[in-house]
Formats: C-alpha cells, structure tokens, sequence
C-alpha cells in the first residue's frame, strides 16, 4: 500500500537531542484514505550523557618543599567543555617526602547532557638535601684544641653538627688535615649532609729569648775555646770525649767555609797515626753538654749544623771511613746510639 510516512519532531532540525527517555512516533497516511485508516506507532529512545576523559602523564618527582603547581597537574580534558576541576591536595600545599596520590574531580556545567569525570596519578617527592658553608680555618699552633673557630660549619635549615674530629681534640703538627662536620637536619624531610676542610698545624716555635738562650751555651762557639789538655781547645761550657788511643785533636777552627754564625766553628779531628781498619767502627771523638732548665711536655728544637773533612790523598781512607752522629740523652751522659 502506498502512503505517506511522518515522524513527530523531538527537537528543532539540527539539535541534538538531550539526554535522556524520549518516545518517537511514526504516523502512516495510505493515499487510499477511503478505504484505509491511518496509522500509527511509537517506540522508546534513550540518549545517554556524553563520556568524558582526562588524560594526566606520571609527574616527575620533585624535592621537598617544592609546592604543587601546574607543573604535576598537567592534565588534558578530552574535549573544551566548561565546567569545574577540583584537585586534590590543592596547588601551593607542600607535601611530605614519600609517594603521594593527586586527583582532580571535574564537573561539567551541563551536567544534564555530559558525564563528571575524574583521574589520579602518584606523586614521588624527595627529600632535600641542605646546603652546608664551611671554609678551611686558618692555621693554628699545635696543642690549640680544636673549638668554635675552627668548628663553625653553617647549614641552610636549622638542626644540628657533630664533628670528626670534636671540639677539645689536639691535633698532630701537620698540614692538609681533614675535618669532617656532619648536619643533623630537624626536618625529617630532609637527609643529613656533610662536608669537609682543611686545616694546618703548626709546630710551637717560639722566637728565641734570653732565658732559652742559655739551654746551649755557646752553640755557635763564638763565645770562646778553652784549653782542656791534651785537647788544643774545646768550645767554652763544651767537654771532649774519645775512645781510642789514637790521634785526635780540638781545635777553634777560623776556616770561612764552615763557619755558621761568624768567625768560629769546633773542628774535631781523628788522625791515622796508629790507623787500624779493624778498630774502625770503634773510633770516636766528639763534645757534649749538658742543658739545664727545661720544661717537662715543651717542645724543643735543636738544630746541627757540620760537615766530614777527609784527606784525599790518604789510602786509608774510604766512604766509610767517617760518619757524624749526634746523641740526646737525659741526665748527664750522652748514648750516642740515641
């Protein structure tokens, strides 16, 4: 049968239909109208809210106490709709060190006709590191324990230093020595750091005085020889020593080359009128003195200053045939094996 078929309009051409029950009805019109009725059905349409996603990439960590910003919700709405995008925890809060979730929760404007959404992703922050300023100390003298001046490393956050070595401990004479100080931070979101000086120590060398210029009398010998038979002359306030029965001699040597302070030096001879090799390592002569008047736990130095004079020509001489040695002994002998 032929006729005419219509639909009853939801909505105005070119609109969409909104979300939602709705009922169609189709109404049939046979050109045969005198002998046939017209017409009718219906039928149920359900049109659904429209479906949105939110697109949100993993963050990277960040330090703390770096605030959140737009930087970590950096997420991507799938299609410009107006609406509200709550976000959880809010942007400026500043969260703890760990792993923590963020959220945003948005809500359309036409919530008839468009579906909320949501999305998450975690968060990683880590904890910070502080900044230590410390610089190399200057020199101290040695038995100087170590304190405040030396100890005075300084952190960006407030906690705490302990240091290697500590406060009160003498270092060794020495340069190039390492202090190590360790922060303790009070925020447990920040890790402990640690940093490192140099430091010098110097010995203890006092200027000279009158008083320690008569520990040694007459060290430079330019304050006179006297004649101690059968020596020729020993340095005032020095006494010889020997012990072979062989040729030796003392005597105020005036040569310039070995001359330390100014005219004089303590020339100290072995001769080898009765030379034995065999008696060689057992022939000795020399000078002492003894000191008076120092102080127990003070820092001495005592400095020599000589040289070996052979005779080329000799053939009885070698480059073993000499050797200076220089004893220290307490009391009033002297071990030359010291």
């Amino acid at each position: 049968m032929t006729g005419t078929l219509t639909l009853e309009d939801i909505l105005p051409a070119g609109e969409h239909i909104p979300a939602g029950e709705h009922i169609l009805t189709a109404q049939f019109h046979p050109d045969d109208a005198q002998n046939w009725n017209e017409a009718s059905i219906s039928a149920r349409l359900t049109v659904g809210k429209k479906p949105l996603t939110i697109e949100w990439l993993q963050p990277a960590p960040i330090t703390y106490p770096t605030p959140l910003s737009d930087a970590q919700f950096n997420y991507t709405i799938s299609e410009q709709i107006k609406g509200t995008a709550t976000r959880k925890p809010t942007v400026g809060e500043v969260l703890d060190v760990g792993d923590h979730p963020l959220s945003v929760d948005f809500q359309p404007d036409d919530s008839v006709n468009i579906e909320p959404a949501t999305q998450s992703v975690t968060l990683t922050v880590l904890p910070c590191t502080p900044s230590i300023t410390w610089r190399n100390p200057a020199d101290i003298t040695y038995k100087t324990p170590l304190g405040p001046a030396q100890l005075n490393a300084v952190a960006d956050i407030t906690g705490t230093f302990t240091y290697t070595p500590p406060a009160g401990e003498i270092l060794p004479v020495g340069n190039n020595q390492t202090l190590t100080a360790t922060f303790h931070p009070d925020d447990k979101n920040c890790k402990e750091a640690s940093a490192t000086v140099q430091i010098n120590v110097k010995d203890i060398i006092a200027p000279p005085t009158a008083h320690q210029a008569q520990f040694l009398k007459n060290g430079d010998f330019e304050g006179g020889f006297t004649v101690a038979a059968p020596a020729t002359a020993v340095g005032t306030h020095w006494h010889h020593f020997n012990n072979g029965d062989y040729h030796y001699g003392y005597y105020d040597d005036q040569w310039d080359k070995v001359w330390y302070n100014a005219n004089h030096s303590q020339l100290i001879e072995i001769g080898a009128t009765t030379y034995d090799p065999g008696d060689r390592p057992n022939r000795l002569s020399g000078i002492s003195q003894t000191v008076r008047g120092l102080i127990p736990g003070q820092r001495y130095i005592l400095t020599l200053h000589g040289i070996i004079r052979v005779s080329e020509d000799d053939p009885n001489t070698d480059n073993l045939s000499y050797v200076a040695q220089w004893g220290v002994a307490p009391g009033c002998l002297v071990s030359m094996s010291r």
